[in-house]
């Protein structure tokens, strides 16, 4: 199961609620993940590397980004199929 997570991102978010909602879906997602996981599933959460996250902006209600958010996504998606992973957890490649 592949998991693309673009709250993994949020962090820095100049948006204080942004923030505070990032933590909760974070959690939930971790949660998510964990069950799956215990049903026998094999789980990649992927958060946005760089230039996805770029791509993504700061403002998530800002539409003009998206074909590039969404182009990003499928790259990012792709690469952890070849096993070029960025992992929010570590903030590293693996």
């Amino acid at each position: 199961m592949l998991c693309l997570v673009p709250t993994a991102a949020t962090g820095g978010s100049p948006w204080l609620a942004l923030v505070g909602l990032a933590a909760g879906w974070r959690l939930t997602t971790g949660l998510e993940v964990t069950e799956a996981r215990r049903r026998g599933a094999t789980v990649t959460v992927v958060g946005p590397d760089a230039a996805a996250a770029s791509a993504m902006g700061s403002n998530p209600m800002d539409p003009r980004p998206a074909d590039l958010v969404l182009a990003e996504g499928f790259r990012q998606g792709a690469a952890a199929f070849a096993g070029d992973v960025y992992d929010p957890a570590t903030r590293a490649r693996r």
